[in-house]
């Protein structure tokens, strides 16, 4: 076997088992190199803001940018809003993708794999939330963050986990995977009802013309990515003035988006058949293999790859297709506009001592573990059904202290709760960093030597 053979074979999965988990795989390995580029994106930004150069961070995010034609339409917002009503669309744009999927062919699909995680993420949400309120809501204006400790960073959960390798069981990243999305599903929920202004009907009417419009044109068969794009930011647009935070977009055009294959079954079969057999027959007449110089042979080859694609799902493909900009650009540009915050040692003991912050970190690093352990045991115990294959209850403990990474989530919450520019908010996000370096540490270290591991 020659170099380029064996280096061929090693590309390509050994088992069935391993050709299941290949894509699983590497979702992990962007969620683990994301989180490592947000953590230097959120330590940049709060260099910036507390060294020479913040007075010129914080003018630069407070720029005006006017997008559209000029003399016609165009919007003007800040850039920090550009980056956190338009850029961030995209993220649950993705948000919506993996939800849909989840539904309709993963761990939610299956009523006893999905009642305790649902049941983990209720309780994930219901708890820190009370704490919250019981220790920060007594102040009007620090009642609006209620939500904040409610949201969990999957790509922080899954990065840890995927650190600990094999000391933890593939079930418990399934599991992880699924909590966050169901949070997600939670968060999208509040922002659209608690954190949304005051209704504009007839723009939310439009909005909901286009994504009727959109619907359709999916149920047609209609496949084409631009005409998704061009509905999407109309979409987005009126849902903007009709009050509703915009990001609430993206996961309206992902619920619309194509589940099924445009070719599958016999017809994928009969039709690659066809295209096979077209291909010896051009070979054999031009008696080599060369393509370059061969328009028919080209276009043959073309239509094969079109095969392909259309075998696969728009869902899956745009699924894939967006996992890199939003973790390697989107989020950390996100993070790198909403961390930063002017820190000093007096200020940072000051913040801790606010009820605001001891609301948020006592939801994130206590409310978590709580309410993902205890709802998860009352789930399982109550036979309403299964733990996942592998797990005890103490992995579901490290889980739960894992869930308390609120970072991208919360810190999305905090902005729309408290502004960009108010003392509240500075005492909010830095409960919500340390909190979350806190509780990623104890998950970590609980799952790594004290919970046994797989083997």
């Amino acid at each position: 076997m020659n170099r380029t053979s064996r280096q061929n074979n090693a590309e390509q999965p050994d088992t069935a088992l391993d050709q299941l988990l290949q894509p699983f795989s590497e979702f992990l390995a962007h969620q683990s190199a994301s989180s490592i580029l947000l953590v230097s994106t959120a330590i940049i930004s709060l260099l910036l803001a507390n060294s020479s150069m913040g007075p010129m961070y914080f003018s630069t995010l407070e720029t005006s940018v006017m997008l559209g034609v000029q003399n016609g339409w165009a919007m003007e917002m800040t850039l920090r809003d550009w980056i956190s009503s338009g850029l961030m669309t995209f993220f649950f744009f993705l948000i919506g993708l993996e939800i849909k999927r989840e539904l309709l062919a993963g761990e939610l699909r299956q009523m006893r794999q999905a009642v305790p995680v649902i049941s983990a993420a209720i309780g994930g949400m219901l708890i820190p939330a009370a704490l919250f309120i019981s220790l920060a809501g007594q102040e009007a204006s620090a009642s609006r963050g209620w939500a904040i400790p409610m949201a969990t960073d999957a790509a922080f959960a899954l990065g840890i986990l995927s650190m600990l390798g094999g000391r933890v069981p593939r079930a418990l990243l399934v599991f992880v995977a699924a909590l966050a999305i169901i949070d997600d599903i939670g968060a999208v929920l509040i922002i659209a009802i608690f954190y949304s202004a005051q209704i504009h009907v007839p723009s939310l009417g439009i909005a909901l013309f286009f994504l009727a419009a959109l619907a359709l044109f999916t149920y047609l068969g209609g496949r084409s990515g631009w005409v998704y794009l061009l509905a999407g930011t109309l979409i987005w647009y009126f849902v903007h003035h009709a009050g509703i935070h915009a990001t609430v977009a993206g996961v309206m055009v992902a619920a619309v988006v194509p589940s099924r294959a445009f070719i599958a079954g016999r017809a994928l079969e009969r039709h690659v058949r066809k295209l096979l057999r077209q291909h010896r027959t051009t070979r054999k007449e031009q008696h080599g293999d060369r393509v370059l110089e061969n328009h028919s042979r080209h276009a043959l080859v073309q239509s094969i790859s079109q095969a392909a694609r259309l075998s696969t799902t728009p869902l899956q493909r745009w699924e894939h297709g967006l996992e890199s900009p939003v973790f390697f650009v989107i989020m950390p540009v996100f993070a790198l506009a909403s961390a930063g915050i002017p820190i000093s040692w007096n200020s940072l003991q000051s913040a801790v001592q606010e009820p605001l912050a001891m609301g948020i970190a006592a939801g994130l690093l206590a409310g978590k573990c709580i309410g993902v352990t205890a709802f998860t045991w009352a789930a399982t115990s109550l036979g309403l059904g299964t733990m996942p294959k592998g797990c005890s209850l103490g992995h579901i403990v490290g889980v739960g202290l894992l869930a308390g990474i609120g970072f991208t989530m919360s810190i999305f919450v905090t902005t729309l709760a408290y502004g960009a520019d108010s003392a509240l908010y500075n005492t909010a996000l830095t409960a919500v960093l340390l909190s979350s370096a806190v509780a990623g540490t104890a998950g970590f270290m609980w799952l790594r030597f004290i919970c046994p591991s797989k083997g």
